[in-house]
């Protein structure tokens, strides 16, 4: 499902300007974050998040953009392109003098621990919209596409993701600039979460998908939140 607009909080530099979300301007020491909260508490492992992102302009550039979904993003989060929480993070990291992993490159990782590799030179996603595309599908397996770019495909999380309940996590898309800086925008998030619901023929039994076996004959079809 698209975020509700009461699920959303926006904090530091965010804002809607021309249509779209801009986490931070071309201007240094900026830091903007935008929380998706879980509103109808659904406990969803399978998911598809996609979104426009637009990185460029500046002088520098710096220092990047993140996407996390965690049950511990901070209350007031600060832009940061390293990710918010504890949990799944994919990091778009531009600035040339960062330490660690991947410094001008994307990356995966789950628990501080990196998934895969450094995909993808920032000259390749920069000073362009590309559409992002962030899968889970049943068997935990997360795909990651940027652009033309399938820079993951159903490749396995951790056993812990699997196991987690997520009715209480939280999306954040969130941005840092510093000495250097850039644009940072997102536009058309969407975020659909699947396997919330179940379904019955009788209203009495129930099953997790919408395929029946019956005789034939006219039937009623049941449908409700597994929270229910």
């Amino acid at each position: 499902n698209s975020p509700a607009e009461g699920s959303q909080t926006k904090f530091g530099n965010a804002a809607i300007t021309g249509g779209y979300l801009q986490l931070t301007p071309e201007a240094n020491s900026q830091q903007g974050t935008l929380v998706v909260s879980n509103p109808n508490a659904y406990n969803s492992g399978q998911l598809k998040t996609e979104f426009d992102l637009y990185m460029g302009g500046g002088a520098g550039p710096a220092d990047g953009f993140s996407v996390s979904y965690a049950d511990d993003i901070p209350a007031t989060p600060s832009g940061n392109e390293n990710g918010l929480g504890s949990k799944l993070q994919i990091r778009f990291r531009t600035y040339s003098g960062a330490g660690g992993t991947c410094a001008q490159a994307i990356s995966v990782w789950y628990g501080g621990t990196q998934i895969g590799s450094c995909y993808g030179a920032n000259s390749t996603w920069r000073n362009a919209w590309v559409h992002v595309t962030i899968s889970v599908n049943s068997s935990n397996q997360i795909s990651l596409t940027v652009g033309a770019n399938n820079y993951l495909i159903t490749t396995a999380l951790p056993a812990g993701y699997g196991t987690a309940d997520k009715s209480t996590w939280k999306w954040a898309f969130s941005a840092r600039t510093g000495g250097a800086d850039d644009n940072h925008w997102i536009d058309n998030l969407a975020i659909t979460d699947y396997g919330q619901f179940e379904y019955s023929a009788d209203g009495s039994s129930w099953q997790n998908t919408t395929s029946f076996t019956k005789t034939a004959g006219t039937y009623s079809i049941y449908m409700r939140n597994k929270a229910n």
